[in-house]
């Protein structure tokens, strides 16, 4: 009896390996996950999924690989690894215990020298390191699926993705796959990936407080040992926290409970309160923009929409901003727009396209920052969730070590978004109170009370008991 159920389990797993069906393999806890990956829950060329230490991410990483492989015969697959010695260290023996119940007949056969595993149908899954120029090895090749694991410690992702990985879709139409933990910086390149999916539906995040299979027993030990369960690194490394050190955030006020009350969708404004645009220029470094109004009643800046103009011309931007006034303030003018000073741009955009930028009066940053801090503190700033590259800039912009300037990241560049706010709280005329004392249309040239219009019923009988004192006639030197 023993014998004959053990011959029909080896029957059923040679024949779900015969089709490429492995989700067999895929724990409970891991099925969202694999979902996303797999593309059970939409079809996206990019997906991400943050999930948490110990979750076997690499597992299902390269499980999702090996399905795709077996389905499609002549697939190319490279699988990423940040660097070379945990390409060795944790892919390929993970791949080895994914394998180890594969038919003979189905099991790839491995090229060390390359670290290229063959299948009987010519399919491939190369592993690669992406340091050391590793990742070089990737360009030229057409991949049908790209697998990065711990996209969060990958040291130029951007580049990787842009430069190496999307070229070699042209002609296969590829998905990319990301999974790792959140990276040790929020400036980090997958933190904008994160904002940027997210809006799409295609990220997924499992903390270790969401997995059933962990035990509260378990949990506590696992946080004891990170530091316990407030620790930066246990809130990262297990709950999928992007954390930012709080010694070099410059808007530490900007966290999940504010953003919860400040992201939302805003009001347009009404015809009387002042719109303003606020704009830091840049190159290489996008010219950031901001559009919005200052509510004098509630004393409240509104953001409304936001550009970012990456090595834009001066026509451009002045194009840009034009075509963003209109849709939001058609027929109105903003009151105030302001700038960071280069007398050149602000000139030709004010002479050539109409646009008058006032520049920026700069003192210290810090200060100018603090200021914004506590706009943020108190809730006078409302953000519409089209301003999605603000809130990830306030979620994840640092300081440099003398807190003179923001640092640079690959993921945002200077935060030039948060510049661009810094500088347009200078614009609002907080002393002007736009609200007109009579109603729209009601002026002296348009409504007049005329005389009687509103007779008093007391009037006649007051004129009759108070007649006016007659002169007495004076005999004249006519004779009357």
């Amino acid at each position: 009896m023993n014998d004959a159920a053990q011959v029909t389990r080896e029957q059923a797993v040679a024949a779900l390996w015969a089709q490429g069906v492995l989700t067999w393999k895929v724990r409970a806890h891991q099925l969202p996950v694999y979902g996303l990956l797999a593309g059970a829950d939409g079809d996206f060329q990019t997906v991400l999924a943050y999930v948490h230490r110990q979750f076997g991410k690499s597992f299902l990483a390269l499980l999702v690989a090996v399905e795709v492989a077996l389905r499609v015969a002549m697939s190319r697959i490279s699988v990423v690894a940040p660097t070379a010695k945990m390409l060795r260290g944790i892919l390929l023996p993970n791949m080895s215990a994914l394998l180890a119940d594969c038919p003979e007949p189905l099991k790839p056969s491995y090229q060390a020298l390359d670290n290229v595993y063959t299948f009987s149908n010519g399919s491939t899954i190369r592993l690669d390191g992406a340091d050391a120029g590793n990742a070089d090895a990737l360009r030229g090749r057409a991949n049908h699926l790209v697998v990065v694991d711990e996209a969060g410690f990958v040291k130029d992702l951007r580049s990787l993705i842009h430069d190496i990985i999307q070229p070699s879709f042209l002609t296969t139409n590829g998905r990319l796959l990301l999974i790792t933990t959140p990276p040790k910086t929020a400036g980090h390149y997958v933190t904008a990936l994160r904002h940027e999916l997210a809006r799409k539906g295609a990220f997924i995040k499992v903390k270790l407080s969401d997995n059933p299979s962990i035990t509260p027993e378990k949990r506590k030990r696992m946080a004891d040992e990170a530091g316990g369960d407030t620790a930066p690194a246990f809130l990262r490394e297990y709950e999928c926290e992007e954390i930012t050190d709080g010694d070099l955030a410059v808007c530490p006020e900007f966290n999940a409970a504010a953003q919860a009350k400040l992201v939302r969708p805003v009001p347009p404004p009404d015809p009387y309160v002042a719109r303003v645009v606020g704009m830091d220029l840049g190159w290489s470094d996008p010219t950031a923009v901001l559009y919005g109004y200052y509510d004098f009643k509630t004393a409240r800046l509104v953001l409304q929409e936001e550009s970012l103009l990456k090595k834009a011309r001066i026509s451009e931007i002045a194009d840009e901003i034009k075509a963003k006034e209109a849709a939001l303030w058609p027929g109105t003018l903003p009151y105030s727009r302001i700038s960071d000073v280069d007398p050149m741009v602000l000139a030709e955009l004010s002479a050539e396209h109409g646009l008058h930028f006032r520049p920026v009066t700069k003192a210290l940053k810090e200060q100018m920052v603090n200021e914004v801090r506590q706009w943020i503190r108190d809730e006078r700033i409302l953000i519409d969730p089209a301003c999605a590259g603000l809130v990830a800039q306030l979620e994840a912009a640092i300081w440099t070590g003398t807190r003179r300037a923001f640092e640079h990241t690959e993921a945002f560049g200077h935060f030039d978004l948060v510049d661009a706010l810094v500088y347009l709280l200078q614009a609002l005329p907080r002393e002007h109170n736009p609200y007109p004392v009579r109603p729209a249309g009601i002026s002296e040239q348009t409504h007049v009370i005329l005389p009687g219009a509103f007779p008093d019923p007391n009037e006649a009988p007051l004129r009759k008991l108070f007649q006016p004192v007659q002169p007495p006639l004076r005999r004249g030197t006519w004779g009357f």
